[in-house]
């Protein structure tokens, strides 16, 4: 009853408009603000240490909470990323599990389908699962997606100058985080469950939400603008001439 509880209170989801979905993970809301969530992420593990994300510049990117085992050993990492607007876009959670706590493959594959039905797609250890959005956030079904709709995989070491966050490398388990959004894609969630070799129990697992749509318009707006900056500034100097 316990892991069965642990896999229903890890994600939830309501039902699919024509719309961003309402997704979250342990409670925490997706598309909401980050500051309204952090009560809430918070709770999901108490032992949680919390750490703002930022920019070498100080602007803050988002808030990650991390837990460690007996052995200082990370365990338990949940991040969430904003936007301009203080909107969470990027929230992924990612959880080794302790000893006695495994959880059955075949469990752990039905709670997740209950949850969410089917799948966009699978990979063919059932292993790693996607649930993909088009632009118009319209729930694109699987077995065979459309490619190039969203990214196969998120993307981006969780290590980069970008964002300088920790990653779960003693448990091989590491949190992507993208470095570039798709323009057909609205959004994706990604699945991965961890097991042993020749073994059927999952010692972890990692869950990702991106916000595309959103992320892409709002980049490409400020390279729209740079553009158009760069090339006021060269119109204004056509005048110029060299003093000889």
């Amino acid at each position: 009853m316990l892991k069965h509880t642990l896999i229903a209170g890890l994600i939830t989801a309501s039902a699919f408009a024509y719309s961003q979905p309402a997704l979250d993970i342990g409670g925490v809301k997706f598309g909401a603000s980050l500051e309204s969530q952090k009560a809430q992420m918070q709770k999901v593990n108490p032992q949680y240490q919390f750490s703002e994300i930022k920019t070498r510049e100080g602007k803050v990117l988002g808030w990650q909470g991390i837990a460690t085992n007996k052995n200082n050993g990370v365990n338990d990492q949940l991040l969430a990323l904003q936007d301009d607007n203080g909107k969470i876009w990027y929230l992924g959670r990612v959880q080794k599990f302790d000893e006695g706590m495994h959880i059955p493959h075949d469990t752990y594959l039905a709670a997740l389908k209950e949850k969410y039905g089917e799948p966009s797609s699978l990979s063919r250890d059932k292993q790693d699962f996607s649930w993909i959005y088009g632009r118009d956030y319209v729930f694109i079904k699987g077995p065979n997606p459309p490619s190039g709709i969203c990214p196969s995989q998120a993307g981006g070491d969780v290590r980069t100058p970008r964002t300088e966050m920790s990653q779960l490398k003693s448990a091989g388990i590491n949190l992507p985080v993208p470095g570039a959004f798709e323009p057909r894609c609205g959004l994706q969630m990604n699945v991965k469950l961890y097991k042993g070799v020749n073994s059927s129990m999952v010692f972890g697992s990692e869950i990702q939400i991106i916000e595309h749509q959103s992320r892409y318009d709002a980049l490409e707006k400020k390279q729209q603008a740079a553009d158009a900056a760069k090339q006021k500034a060269i119109d204004a100097m056509q005048g110029n001439k060299p003093k000889l």
